[in-house]
């Protein structure tokens, strides 16, 4: 099917794309939530909190430190309190389209729920603050009945972070 000479793919209503997540920014179903944390003190702690909706939630995560860290993703945490919430973006800057999928930064946890992705940022200048970013590859197909939380542990004094999801949410 092609609309003014432009091929629509039929499973999202969309400009034809290169990549299934390229055609969900052109449906308006792709979206953003960003948060970035400065001057977090030797071995502190920060938790960010992704809250799907009713449907199935896939993500892909991120997370930059100018210094030495810890993130660990968990599934099904106990949350004793949401934390501020955090602004959720449509990536398609023309869509009207928005989310029921609630995103929050430091959060209250009881339990940690079950680990799922581990990782390590390391200091890649040698003690010197150059920092690293793991940029998550993996997308992560969620339970749309569970909340996903990232705990960033960090080591360094006035530790600069920035977490950052993508997702989309599969409509049955």
């Amino acid at each position: 099917m092609a609309t003014r000479g432009v091929k629509v793919d039929p499973l999202v209503g969309a400009a034809w794309a290169i990549e299934a997540e390229h055609g969900l920014i052109h449906a308006g179903r792709m979206f953003s939530a960003s948060f970035p944390t400065t001057n977090i003190a030797g071995a502190g702690v920060t938790n960010f909190l992704l809250r799907p909706d009713a449907s199935e939630t896939h993500f892909r995560w991120r997370v930059e430190s100018d210094k030495l860290a810890f993130v660990d993703v968990y599934e099904d945490p106990t949350v004793t309190l949401d934390g501020a919430p955090v602004e959720v973006l449509n990536v398609n800057r023309d869509s009207l389209l928005a989310t029921g999928v609630l995103c929050f930064s430091g959060a209250t946890i009881a339990v940690d729920g079950t680990l799922l992705d581990p990782h390590i940022l390391g200091d890649a200048g040698g003690g010197g603050g150059m920092g690293d970013t793991h940029k998550g590859v993996v997308e992560w197909a969620g339970n749309a009945a569970l909340d996903y939380l990232w705990v960033v542990t960090t080591l360094g004094v006035n530790t600069r972070i920035n977490w950052n999801v993508r997702f989309y949410e599969v409509l049955v």
